[in-house]
């Protein structure tokens, strides 16, 4: 049990790749934060599938034949990163639960369609309204690391970010895309910054991944799936939750073992 011990929030993980870096956490060991937004009885369902793939747990209620557990292997919280009430309260109740956090993964998004010239009224019908939105998330989970810093310092924990290809940019989804250009360029920076304390930051840049913010959206579905658009790929396939889960998985393990990998950008990508 690699992660024995560890505590784990990773926002955005009641479904998608945050889901699959939750349950792939806990099978190594750690305890779990799933947070995020979505049908109440898929994320009980998520906790009790993370309670019954972590080894700590002796059944999906956490309760031993002998003394029960102190600390749930998982529990899940209803957040909106958008919402700053939220991100505070978030932060209260995993303190309140563990008393700390080692592992903190930014799986959490938005997206938006339009293009720059936008600007009509209604929602999503104007690019400086889905700009602000997407500047809203990167304060926030600016916001979200600067209140746990403490305890990562303290822990001598690890961040990991979700970002996007950043090596494709696309038009539809400028707003996002500088959504996701900024949380790469302050990883980085925040790398730099926490260096002297043994908090290692570091970045995995998905290409398309078959999640529901691809597979629920057709506009993406039908380019991403489309036999064309599959052929650019060297690996000739559209990636999946885990490959991304089994990075950000390698990254952490390599961190805890080896505390010398910080600042870097892994994409996981396929080639592409």
């Amino acid at each position: 049990m690699i992660l024995k011990d560890k505590v784990a929030l990773i926002t955005g993980s009641t479904s998608g790749i945050g889901k699959a870096i939750a349950i792939k956490l806990s099978t190594l060991g750690a305890r779990i934060v799933i947070t995020g937004l979505g049908d109440p009885q898929d994320i009980d369902e998520l906790v009790v599938e993370c309670r019954q793939c972590n080894p700590l747990t002796c059944n999906a209620d956490d309760v031993c034949d002998g003394p029960a557990i102190r600390q749930p292997t998982a529990i899940s919280v209803c957040a909106d990163l958008l919402v700053d009430n939220d991100v505070d309260s978030l932060y209260q109740i995993v303190m309140t639960v563990y008393g700390k956090c080692d592992i903190l993964v930014h799986s959490a998004g938005v997206l938006q369609f339009n293009d720059f010239m936008t600007t009509g009224a209604g929602d999503g019908a104007n690019y400086m309204d889905s700009y602000d939105q997407e500047m809203l998330f990167v304060r926030n989970s600016q916001r979200l690391t600067q209140l746990f810093l403490r305890s990562l310092i303290a822990n001598k924990g690890c961040i990991c970010f979700i970002t996007g290809n950043l090596d494709q940019p696309h038009p539809i989804i400028l707003a996002n895309n500088l959504n996701k250009s900024c949380i790469d360029m302050f990883s980085k920076c925040l790398a730099i910054e926490l260096k002297p304390y043994n908090v290692r930051v570091n970045c995995i840049s998905p290409g398309v991944i078959a999640t529901p913010m691809v597979t629920n959206v057709p506009m993406i579905r039908d380019i991403a799936f489309s036999a064309d658009y599959i052929n650019q790929i060297p690996l000739r396939r559209i990636g999946t939750a885990y490959d991304v889960a089994n990075a950000v998985v390698g990254f952490i393990v390599i961190d805890n073992k080896s505390n010398f990998l910080t600042g870097s950008r892994l994409s996981v990508n396929g080639g592409h």
